[in-house]
C-alpha cells in the first residue's frame, strides 16, 4: 500500500504532484519504477459574439492531456440570462459527455451565456475552463401580419386573424394584440379585447366608426415590428376620421406644408378642419397664429427655431368631431439666409422757424423753436419671405424720441432748441437707427438723420 514502509522511502526522490501514482516492478525484482498521471487541461475556446438566431458553436479541442490519454468532454451551462429556459432541457448541447471536442447549442433569448468545460482522462478531471457567449439581437426578426381590414355591422363581433405572421427560423410564435384606437364616443379599452395572446382575438364595438388594433409576434428571441388592422363598424351618424398625414422633416424659418386632406367621413359628409399646435421647443415663440389658416385642410406652419413640434388636426362632419390626429415636425436649422432689408429713408431737413432774441446787458436771450416731428422709415422686409422684427432707437450722442418704434414708418419727435444770438441759425442733427431682424436672427441696420434749423431775430 502506498505510504507504508520502504515503498514510501522510494517515493522521496520524486516531487509529488496532483495525480495518480502507478508502481511497476523493476527488471531485477528490486527497485520499483514510479510513474504518475497528471490531470488534463481544459480549454473551452474563445469568447463568441453573434446573433441569437444562429446556433452557438463551441470548440474544446485545444484541451490536452500530458500523458496522452484520450479525453471525454463535459459541457455545462454555468450562467444563462434570467429569462432563458435552457437549463430546463435534459440536454441543451448537440454533443456532450463524449470523445467529440466540438459541440453547439441554440440560445433561446438574447443575452450573455457562460459555458463551462471539464475534460476527463479516465482517471482525473481537469480544472474548469469557461467561455463567454454574447447572443445579440437576431438578424431575422419575425414578421407580424394582422390581417385585412374589415367592414362589419354595428353589434357584430370582430374576429382578427394573425395566422399569416411568419418566423424566418420556423419557430413557434407568441402573439400580442392591442386595441389602440376607438371611435369618438366609444367606451372600449384594451381590456375589452378577448384572447389577446392568441392568433385570433375578438372584440365587439359599442359605437359605429373605425377601430384599430395592432399585432406584434415573438419567436422567443425578438419581437416583430407592429402591424395594424382597422375594423369599420357601420352605424348611424358615425364620427369622421382625421388623418393629418405622416411626420414631417423641415427647416426653421420656413413654411412647412401640412395636409389633413386624407381625413374621411363614413357618410361622405363635407368636413371642417381645425389645426392646433400641441407642443414646441423651449425657446420658440410661435403659437397657433403660425398656421396660415387653422380651418383649412392644407395650411402651412412656420417654425421659428430648430427642434421638435407636434401639431394635430381634427375634423367635423356637422354632427361630431373626430379624435385629433397628431403629427411630429422634426425641424432643423435652415442652411441658407439672405439678410433682411432695412431702409430708414433719406436724410431730412426741417425749418423750425424763428425766435425773438432780446438784449440783456452784454448777452442775448433767445427763445426756442417748438419741437418738431418727422416721419422716418421706408422699408423693413425680407427677400426670403421671413417675418421681421423692427426696432428703432435714438443714435448715441443724439437726442429725440420715437413713437411707433416697432414699425415702419415711425414718427420721430425732435426736441425744441434755440439760437444764441439774433441773425444766427442754429442747426441740430437728430439721428435714428432702424434695425430689422429676420427669423434666423440676422440683423440689418440703417441710419437716418433729420436736421432741424432754428433762426434768431432781434426783437
Amino acid at each position: 500500500m502506498i505510504g507504508q514502509g520502504n515503498t514510501m522511502r522510494k517515493f522521496s526522490l520524486h516531487t509529488v504532484v496532483s495525480g495518480i501514482f502507478l508502481l511497476a516492478a523493476g527488471c531485477n525484482g528490486g527497485d520499483e519504477d514510479i510513474t504518475y498521471n497528471e490531470a488534463p487541461v481544459a480549454d473551452a475556446g474563445d469568447a463568441v459574439t453573434q446573433p441569437a438566431d444562429d446556433a452557438i458553436h463551441l470548440d474544446g479541442r485545444a484541451s490536452y492531456d500530458q500523458n496522452g490519454d484520450i479525453l471525454t468532454y463535459h459541457w455545462t451551462l454555468d450562467h444563462i440570462p434570467s429569462t432563458s429556459s435552457l437549463n430546463e432541457r435534459i440536454e441543451p448541447f448537440s454533443m456532450n459527455h463524449t470523445l467529440e471536442g466540438a459541440t453547439s447549442f441554440q440560445p433561446d433569448v438574447v443575452g450573455t451565456y457562460i459555458v463551462k468545460l471539464e475534460v476527463y482522462d479516465g482517471s482525473l478531471y481537469s480544472e474548469a475552463s469557461f467561455v463567454v457567449i454574447n447572443a445579440t439581437d437576431p438578424e431575422n426578426a419575425p414578421v407580424a401580419d394582422a390581417g385585412a381590414d374589415q367592414m362589419l355591422a354595428l353589434g357584430a363581433t370582430a374576429t382578427l386573424d394573425g395566422s399569416q405572421s411568419v418566423d424566418p427560423l420556423g419557430g413557434l410564435l407568441q402573439y400580442q394584440w392591442a386595441l389602440v384606437e376607438v371611435p369618438y364616443g366609444s367606451g372600449l379599452t384594451g381590456s375589452d379585447m378577448a384572447d389577446v395572446a392568441t392568433v385570433q382575438p375578438s372584440f365587439t364595438g359599442d359605437v359605429g366608426g373605425w377601430y384599430t388594433a395592432t399585432l406584434m409576434v415573438n419567436n422567443g428571441l425578438s419581437y416583430s415590428s407592429p402591424d395594424s388592422v382597422r375594423v369599420h363598424l357601420q352605424g348611424e351618424n358615425e364620427a369622421p376620421l382625421a388623418n393629418a398625414g405622416g411626420d414631417i422633416t423641415g427647416s426653421d424659418c420656413s413654411h412647412i406644408q401640412l395636409d389633413c386632406g386624407g381625413s374621411s367621413d363614413p357618410e361622405g359628409e363635407a368636413l371642417a378642419y381645425w389645426w392646433v399646435l400641441q407642443s414646441k421647443p423651449n425657446h420658440s415663440q410661435v403659437d397657433n397664429r403660425s398656421f396660415t389658416n387653422q380651418t383649412i385642410a392644407d395650411p402651412t406652419f412656420y417654425p421659428d427655431v430648430a427642434g421638435t413640434y407636434t401639431a394635430s388636426c381634427s375634423v367635423f362632419d356637422g354632427h361630431s368631431w373626430s379624435y385629433p390626429d397628431t403629427i411630429t415636425l422634426d425641424v432643423g436649422e435652415r442652411t441658407a439666409n439672405t439678410p433682411p432689408i432695412a431702409n430708414a429713408g433719406g436724410d431730412q431737413e426741417i425749418d423750425a422757424g424763428t425766435v425773438d432774441c432780446e438784449k440783456s446787458g452784454y448777452y442775448w436771450n433767445c427763445g426756442k423753436c417748438p419741437a418738431q416731428a418727422a416721419t422716418i422709415g421706408v422699408e423693413a422686409s425680407d427677400s426670403d419671405g421671413d417675418p421681421v422684427v423692427v426696432e428703432w432707437r435714438v443714435a448715441e450722442e443724439s437726442s429725440g424720441s420715437l413713437i411707433g418704434a416697432d414699425a415702419v414708418p415711425a414718427k420721430a419727435i425732435l426736441d425744441s432748441f434755440g439760437p444764441d444770438n439774433p441773425g444766427v441759425c442754429e442747426e441740430v442733427d437728430f439721428e435714428f437707427v432702424l434695425a430689422v431682424t429676420d427669423c434666423p436672427g440676422t440683423t440689418t441696420e440703417d441710419t437716418v438723420t433729420v436736421t432741424v434749423s432754428c433762426c434768431g431775430i432781434e426783437d
